[in-house]
């Protein structure tokens, strides 16, 4: 929801990071989620009866000129949010001139990893970590001050 917020509030929001986020929730197999909790209660029942709804909550779908900066991290095999998904806004924050870094972890599930095993070692989400320090230091006005 914080890439939403991103192309919605703009003057509101300084910059987005998004890991593994739907982007397109008109794209998703309906019928699969129709008994998901938290899209009902976003959309405001069933999913699939809702299409104009989630339609408004794709921010792939709302992307304007002014938006704040946006890092895009996607796993090529996610197994919960098709790839697709990232391409697509990346595509879109870019079809707007948007400042968009899009970071692919080739291999990468939904939890970025590229295996189901638990981890062993925390690599990659301290490289991550850094890399959202990074990001955030450099779009986020009062910490540049």
């Amino acid at each position: 929801m914080c890439s939403l917020l991103g192309v919605d509030q703009p003057g509101t929001v300084q910059a987005v990071i998004a890991r593994s986020a739907p982007a397109d929730l008109t794209k998703i197999d309906l019928a699969a989620i129709d008994n998901n909790a938290v899209l009902g209660s976003l959309a405001g029942g069933p999913p699939s009866q809702y299409v104009d709804v989630l339609h408004q909550l794709s921010p792939t779908l709302n992307v304007h000129g002014a938006v704040p900066p946006f890092l895009i991290v996607h796993g090529t095999n996610d197994e919960i949010v098709p790839f697709a998904n990232a391409e697509a806004i990346v595509m879109a924050l870019r079809q707007h001139a948007a400042d968009v870094t899009f970071h692919v972890v080739q291999g990468g599930n939904h939890g970025l990893r590229t295996d189901f095993a638990p981890p062993t070692d925390n690599k990659l989400w301290e490289g991550l970590g850094d890399q959202a320090l990074a990001f955030f230091t450099k779009h986020l006005s009062h910490w540049n001050a």
